[in-house]
């Protein structure tokens, strides 16, 4: 049942209009309407049923929550992993506003205007499942030090929002054993709240240029860069301590 996920997207919406709205998302390989949609269902849903069921409210991670709970509840285990993501959906030709904004792309290594969003993905005994998710709202203004000009701003810092979803997770009782993140979610400061207040390990990557202390007996002054030679076999298990 939970093995692709076509299979989980009907387990939690069946044939409702959200069910086949995700099945034609997930699909598709070009631009996606509400009116081709309704072509392919054979008008059994109108395009304007459609259309009322995305505009009808601002749809939350506590709505993803409330779905995904059920399949969640099966599959969860102590052993399961939680990897944190974040993404942009391109959308080149709508209106800037809050959410459709300039966002820099790391893979493209330029900004493009789109829908920046943060994602949780719960992996327990072979299944995958979105629990969490937070989009990037640029709801503030702040004069740009460069150009001196106003730009739009989030009033919090991704990785706030990071530790934010990581809190709701735990909130919600997900028992979990790693919490897996790209290079971008590698500060210290996200390290020691997870190992401190959410009391779980983590693999992130880390920077060439940061520093680690192989004991905890090893001061700051002598911790290793870890683009020096380190003399540690790569199968070792080692306590650590980061800074910056």
């Amino acid at each position: 049942m939970f093995l692709s996920s076509l299979q989980t997207v009907r387990y939690l919406y069946g044939q409702t209009t959200s069910g086949h709205l995700l099945d034609y998302l997930i699909c598709s390989f070009g631009l996606t309407t509400a009116t081709r949609l309704s072509t392919l269902l054979d008008g059994a849903i109108r395009h304007d049923k459609i259309t009322r069921f995305l505009s009808e409210k601002d749809f939350s991670s506590a709505d993803l929550w409330h779905l995904v709970y059920p399949p969640v509840r099966q599959v969860q285990h102590d052993t399961a992993v939680l990897s944190v993501d974040d993404g942009i959906e391109e959308k080149r030709n709508t209106d800037e506003s809050e959410l459709i904004c300039w966002h820099w792309d790391p893979c493209l290594g330029r900004n493009v205007q789109g829908v920046n969003f943060l994602t949780c993905l719960y992996r327990a005994q072979d299944v995958a499942l979105p629990v969490a998710f937070q989009l990037i709202k640029k709801s503030a203004w702040a004069t740009d030090k460069k150009t001196v000009k106003p730009k739009q701003v989030c009033p919090l810092a991704k990785n706030d929002y990071f530790r934010a979803l990581l809190s709701q997770c735990l909130r919600n009782q997900l028992p979990f054993r790693y919490v897996l993140a790209d290079i971008f979610f590698g500060p210290a400061e996200n390290m020691v709240y997870l190992k401190k207040e959410l009391v779980t390990d983590f693999i992130f990557p880390l920077k060439d240029n940061r520093k680690v202390a192989l004991s905890q007996k090893t001061s700051w002054r002598d911790a290793t860069c870890l683009s020096a030679r380190c003399n540690w076999k790569r199968t070792r298990r080692w306590e650590s301590g980061w800074r910056g």
